[in-house]
């Protein structure tokens, strides 16, 4: 067995986060000697979302002098590949869970940030993809494809479908501080179903943190939500809306899927499990009018009308599992050790670090 360390650059509750403690989590369950350890110090409440994976690999801080030796070393966002390039490792390998780029619109000098993106992603690293999209964007930019490894969901639950929920409707939906996150679109997007359904009072309730909605009788916050109890409130709403503007793997259209919920989402990242008119609706990216229209024709559509869509959706989620991914992962870790060879010397590291002013083997 080998030992595997992941480094993260911060422990918070979100989807990329839970995804790499849900394989670190799965590989150590097969057996494998696994640390997971964090830049940043962890949030507190990632014990409140995620008990009982915190519980069983704890998170530590990263040490001063860097990353201590590992058989493989994995990055789990561009500010991590440089610490991962100069660790020691038979393996050194960049799994990616978005085209982090793309961020930059949340930042205060996007080009730069592009640039150190850009420049991270190219580092000579065993690199893999969650999701068909990030090996596209991946292979359009840089001219190799990575390897493929999935996150996951817990298993649908078995048996009859969730009784679809009595009025009045309800959509929910996560949110989130960052623009490209699609928060203000999805606000925007449930002004126009109320005012396409003004006799049906339809409640939007929004999980995680929005400060920039508006405080409306309509309009239910939830806050952070246990992952435990996230299957609950998708089984609760009607719709599941998700307009951010690209995901890589979008976990929560997933769960909402295994939940029995419909879903409206945008094509990119979903594109893995998300079909349009087959196990949700696929409306384009940044169409407010569109989303809208989805909504409003899953609303009116009822139980009957939307019962087989959200059978295929909870079938299909089923073919996504955590065990199926840590599968994938542990496949392709395997693969990686026996095949892989770093193309370039050291030294790319290195003047990777200085571009950076990131001094080598510390944790600024």
């Amino acid at each position: 067995m080998a030992r595997i360390q992941f480094l993260l650059p911060s422990v918070s509750p979100s989807g990329g986060v839970f995804s790499v403690l849900r394989h670190a989590d799965g590989l150590a369950r097969l057996g494998h000697d696994v640390a997971v350890v964090s830049v940043a110090l962890p949030d507190p409440g990632i014990r409140d979302v995620l008990p009982q994976v915190v519980a069983h690999l704890p998170i530590a801080p990263l040490a001063a002098d860097g990353l201590s030796p590992a058989d493989v070393q994995v990055a789990t966002h561009f500010t991590t590949v440089p610490l991962v390039g100069q660790a020691s490792g038979r393996l050194k390998v960049h799994f990616m869970q978005h085209l982090e780029e793309l961020f930059a619109v949340d930042e205060p000098d996007p080009g730069s940030f592009v640039e150190a993106a850009r420049y991270c992603f190219r580092l000579p690293l065993y690199r893999l993809a969650n999701s068909r999209w990030l090996q596209d964007q991946y292979a359009r930019l840089y001219g190799s494809r990575p390897t493929l490894v999935h996150n996951g969901v817990d298993a649908p639950d078995e048996g009859p479908l969730p009784a679809w929920p009595d009025d009045p409707p309800v959509v929910v939906s996560y949110a989130h501080t960052f623009r490209w996150k699609g928060t203000r679109e999805a606000y925007r997007t449930m002004q126009l179903v109320r005012g396409a359904l003004p006799d049906r009072d339809v409640q939007w309730h929004v999980f995680g943190q929005a400060p920039q909605i508006p405080a409306e009788p309509w309009i239910r916050r939830l806050g952070t939500v246990p992952h435990d109890a996230l299957r609950a409130h998708y089984q609760r709403s009607h719709v599941m809306l998700s307009v951010s503007w690209a995901e890589s793997y979008h976990v929560p259209v997933l769960e909402a899927m295994a939940a029995g919920t419909v879903v409206v989402t945008q094509p990119f990242g979903t594109e893995d499990f998300a079909r349009d008119g087959d196990t949700a609706w696929v409306v384009p990216p940044r169409d407010i009018d569109a989303a809208a229209r989805a909504v409003v024709r899953a609303l009116l559509a009822g139980e009957a009308a939307a019962r087989p869509m959200r059978e295929r959706a909870r079938r299909e989620a089923a073919q996504h599992s955590w065990a199926r991914a840590t599968a994938q992962m542990a496949q392709a870790l395997e693969h990686g050790l026996a095949e892989w060879h770093p193309t370039e010397p050291a030294r790319v590291t290195e003047r990777l670090l200085e571009r950076l002013g990131i001094p080598p083997a510390t944790t600024q």
